[in-house]
């Protein structure tokens, strides 16, 4: 909030299953005992129904900007994830 002007209320950060066993994984001549494996995404992606006398949807949409990204297409992918969600609520 200190150096974007506003709340963000709902970032969602990461999301996933942390240190799965994996049942097909056949331990190494060092006997390492249970492999686990995670798998993490990044959700870039959520809304908030409001339920008022008015109401109404706040669709929340990221993008993943790197030193490589090009500024015109990360905006592009941006607007086309909130039309996504956008679709989702209009049915």
């Amino acid at each position: 909030m200190k150096h974007e002007g506003y709340d963000r209320s709902f970032y969602t950060g990461f999301l996933g299953e942390l240190n799965v066993q994996d049942e097909n994984y056949e331990p190494s001549e060092e006997g390492v005992p249970n492999a686990s494996q995670s798998n993490i995404f990044v959700n870039l992606r959520c809304m908030q129904l409001i339920e008022e006398s008015n109401p109404a949807a706040i669709i929340y949409v990221g993008g993943g900007i790197t030193s490589q990204s090009d500024p015109l297409s990360e905006w592009e992918e941006t607007v086309h994830k909130s039309l996504i969600m956008k679709s989702v609520i209009e049915g």
